[in-house]
């Protein structure tokens, strides 16, 4: 049974239509007014009330159609698309094999990741540095950059913040920003659709749900377009960088760094206490080692080989002997199994 079918009852499945709606409305104009965010307001606010995983399932339509709109609406459409087949096929690619494996993910180690990743480079615009991108390896930059895009996205479903590092490297103005953004997250959520559908991944009811967010998000994308027009370059890159310190705070807090961290060592602690109730049996080869100590006075006349005056040996266990040897006294009391020859 699907996430959705859990959630809904005749009581409040109307509460949640209605509730969802008003979520992709916002996120919405939050898409229209700076070009993106439509997936990570949508999830960080659905995942208030429902599983993260069926609000990163419930987003996939919405996305899918408010960039393929902001990509048309935008100018020098075909130019764009050339200009980035590299970084285009890599992404979808990436998207479509990573996303497949989301449902296994510890998403909380990405989030820490990919918020720190963001963290720091809001630390570097603020400096003033500047890092520019020469044109002599821009397949190379375009197959990694994609790669990136595309990995974090088809892990996470969102692909604002990688978009927004690129491109503000890339000194996009704003036009061009809108447009490449809607393409990049348009082809990306492409294969991100494609994965969900060829395995199955994405249920009827969720679909369903997901296409009827369709119309909030269009709305609320025409009404923040309509904010846009009166934004300056200047402010526009300002509300950006707001958005991104927001989703880095978010993804951060997310990841639950100290309470994980903790979680984790007491997880390993209890897995070594179990190892003093049980019994270890080590299979493999039983060796001698045996060790000879010296020194070299003069090189043989036959042949360039060093002559050693041995002064003490030493045989000692080697191999699976050696290692029953370490773990002797241990409450584990190892057996070991070994062949003779």
């Amino acid at each position: 049974m699907s996430d959705l079918s859990t959630f809904f009852n005749d009581d409040i499945s109307s509460y949640f239509i209605f509730l969802t709606a008003a979520v992709f409305l916002i996120a919405g104009i939050v898409k229209g007014s700076i070009g993106m965010g439509l997936p990570i307001v949508s999830i960080t606010h659905l995942s208030l009330y429902t599983s993260p995983r069926l609000a990163m399932m419930m987003i996939i339509i919405p996305t899918l159609v408010t960039n393929f709109l902001q990509y048309y609406r935008s100018t020098d459409k075909v130019d764009m698309v050339f200009s980035n087949k590299y970084l285009l096929v890599s992404l979808f690619v990436c998207t479509f094999s990573f996303s497949y494996f989301s449902f296994s993910l510890e998403q909380k180690t990405l989030s820490f990741l990919l918020g720190l990743m963001i963290f720091i480079f809001i630390i570097y615009r603020w400096t003033g540095f500047s890092l520019s991108m020469g044109l002599r390896f821009d397949k190379i930059i375009q197959v990694v950059s994609g790669a990136i895009i595309g990995t974090a996205a088809g892990f996470t479903h969102v692909w604002a913040p990688t978009i927004a590092i690129l491109l503000l490297i890339r000194k996009a103005n704003k036009d061009q920003f809108v447009g490449l953004t809607g393409l990049y997250i348009f082809v990306g959520s492409l294969g991100l659709f494609s994965t969900h559908y060829f395995f199955e991944l994405l249920d009827s009811q969720t679909l369903i749900l997901s296409t009827l967010m369709i119309f909030p998000s269009v709305f609320g994308f025409l009404i923040g377009e309509k904010i846009r027009s009166f934004i300056s370059e200047k402010l526009f890159e300002t509300f950006l960088m707001f958005f991104l310190l927001f989703a880095s705070i978010n993804l951060l807090y997310e990841s639950d760094l100290f309470g994980q961290e903790s979680n984790l060592m007491n997880s390993l602690s209890q897995t070594l206490d179990l190892f003093k109730t049980k019994r270890v049996l080590i299979i493999g080869d039983a060796m001698i080692d045996a060790y000879m100590w010296g020194h070299i006075n003069r090189m043989s006349p036959e042949a360039p080989v060093p002559i050693v005056n041995i002064n003490k040996r030493e045989i000692r266990l080697g191999g699976a002997a050696n290692l029953s040897l370490i773990h002797i006294s241990e409450p584990t009391r190892p057996r070991l199994i070994s062949y003779a020859v």
